[in-house]
């Protein structure tokens, strides 16, 4: 097959979210082509297809660590024979644009999680850890997925069952975003 062109996809995005790219080439014996994809970061999408000759072929990618990478991809046929590697595209990948806000109520830590970017966020892992206390020594670790977080959403994550006296120190950590606070807790009241 010929050289593919050079994947086309968005130029930015989100650690944790799928990106899909896409290319075209064409055969000279009109033969289905096969399409291998290096997403830059050490790994591939092995062989994708088989596409019609001149028909685009996609794939899906998801980093799990912010930086740039370099997307390429070549062809085949199915006798095996292998065109040289597109262009390279730039994909500029960052951590998710959220802001954190926790607040104490009776007995319970909240957490407002709000989406600053521009897209949705799914499957956003998030940890609550509350340390401290001098009676009924706290220590806290609380966790789990914000499933879907539109742009400009909020949710709130908690975690209850506090109950105690003395310092708290609370680490709250949303899909590699964090949030660091010093309170005091009387009782089930906690002051941050």
């Amino acid at each position: 097959p010929n050289t593919p062109t050079a994947p086309i996809g968005p130029a930015t995005g989100v650690v944790n979210m799928g990106y899909q790219f896409s290319t075209v080439t064409t055969d000279p014996q009109n033969d289905p082509i096969y399409y291998l994809f290096d997403w830059g970061d050490g790994t591939n999408s092995s062989w994708v297809g088989p596409f019609a000759s001149g028909t685009p072929g996609t794939a899906t990618h998801t980093w799990t660590a912010t930086g740039v990478y370099g997307v390429k991809v070549k062809a085949k046929d199915p006798s095996g024979h292998e065109s040289s590697w597109s262009q390279t595209s730039t994909i500029v990948i960052s951590g998710p644009s959220l802001t954190l806000t926790a607040k104490g109520t009776k007995g319970t830590l909240a957490v407002t999680v709000q989406n600053k970017g521009t897209e949705t966020l799914t499957n956003l892992p998030w940890t609550i850890q509350a340390t401290g206390g001098i009676l009924n020594r706290i220590n806290i670790n609380d966790n789990g997925t914000i499933a879907a977080l539109a742009a400009g959403d909020t949710t709130t994550i908690t975690s209850s069952r506090m109950f105690g006296l003395g310092s708290l120190t609370i680490k709250v950590n949303v899909a590699g975003v964090p949030l660091n606070k010093q309170g005091f807790i009387l009782g089930p009241f906690i002051k941050l």
